[in-house]
C-alpha cells in the first residue's frame, strides 16, 4: 500500500486514526458482555445434561458459545431443545428478548436498550440525574424510548401468550410461551409445538412475528402520533412511586 501510494501520487502516505463512534464501542461493550456471560452460563447449566453426549471438552464449549449466540436471533440448534433444563429454557427465552444489535435484521428488544434500562437504573441508585458512559451522556429521549420499547415487548409477548392458551389448552405454558416470545422476536427456535398448533395459534404466531419485526413504538407512531404540535408548556408534577 505504502509503496503503491508513493509511484501513484509520488508523495508520502499518510495514515489517518481511525476511531470507533460512540454507538460502535457501546454495541461491541454490551455484545462482549452478553456473549462471555451466556456461553458460560449455558455451559455450567448443561455440561451434565446435553452437553455430555459432545464429543471431548472443545466440542462442549464450541456447542455452548454457538447456542448462546444462535438464540439471540439466528434460530438455529445444535441440540434438541426439547432436552434442556428448565433453567436452561428460561436462559434463551431470555436471549431471544434480548436480541441482537440495533441496525441489524436480527430480533428482539436490542442490547442497547436493555443496557440503557440497566445504566439508568444503576444511575438512579448513586442519585444520578442522567446516565454518563464513555465520558457521554446519554439524552433522557433514548432512556425513555428503551423503557417504552421494554414495556410493549412484554406486552405484546403477555397478550400472544394470553391468547395462545385459549387456542391451544393442551398444550404446555412453557412450550406457548416459549412460542410467542420466539415468534416477537423473530427467532424461530421452537420447542416443537409450532406444527401442531390450531389455526388460531398459528395465526396469533403470524401477527405476532408482523408487529416484532416491524416493533410495537413504530406501529404506535404511525397510527396515533399527533401531528398537531401546541405551544404550551404545562406545570411540571412528580409522581410518587
Amino acid at each position: 500500500m505504502l509503496r503503491y501510494h508513493r509511484w501513484v501520487t509520488k508523495k508520502n502516505y499518510k495514515h489517518k486514526a481511525w476511531s470507533f463512534s460512540f454507538n460502535s464501542k457501546l454495541v461491541l461493550l454490551c455484545n462482549a458482555i452478553i456473549i462471555v456471560a451466556a456461553t458460560l452460563f449455558f455451559y455450567f447449566l448443561e455440561r451434565k445434561n446435553t452437553l455430555a453426549l459432545e464429543k471431548g471438552f472443545n466440542g462442549e464449549w464450541v456447542t455452548s458459545f454457538f447456542m448462546a449466540n444462535a438464540a439471540r436471533s439466528a434460530g438455529y440448534n445444535s441440540i434438541d431443545l426439547s432436552f434442556v433444563g428448565a433453567p436452561t429454557i428460561f436462559l434463551i427465552m431470555l436471549l431471544m428478548w434480548v436480541g441482537a444489535s440495533p441496525g441489524s435484521t436480527g430480533g428482539g428488544v436490542k442490547v442497547t436498550t436493555v443496557a440503557l434500562s440497566l445504566l439508568n437504573i444503576i444511575a438512579l441508585a448513586k442519585g444520578k440525574e442522567f446516565i454518563e458512559i464513555f465520558k457521554r451522556r446519554i439524552a433522557s429521549e433514548s432512556v425513555n424510548k428503551a423503557f417504552a420499547i421494554i414495556l410493549l415487548s412484554l406486552i405484546v409477548v403477555a397478550c400472544s401468550f394470553f391468547l395462545l392458551i385459549f387456542t391451544d389448552p393442551d398444550k404446555s405454558m412453557k412450550a406457548l410461551l416459549f412460542e410467542s416470545l420466539s415468534a416477537y422476536t423473530t427467532c424461530g427456535l421452537s420447542l416443537g409445538v409450532t406444527p401442531s398448533l390450531s389455526m388460531g395459534g398459528k395465526l396469533i404466531i403470524v401477527v405476532t412475528m408482523l408487529v416484532g419485526r416491524v416493533g410495537m413504538l413504530t406501529l404506535l407512531v404511525a397510527f396515533i402520533k399527533n401531528t398537531m404540535r401546541r405551544n404550551v408548556i404545562f406545570p411540571e408534577e412528580k409522581i410518587l412511586f
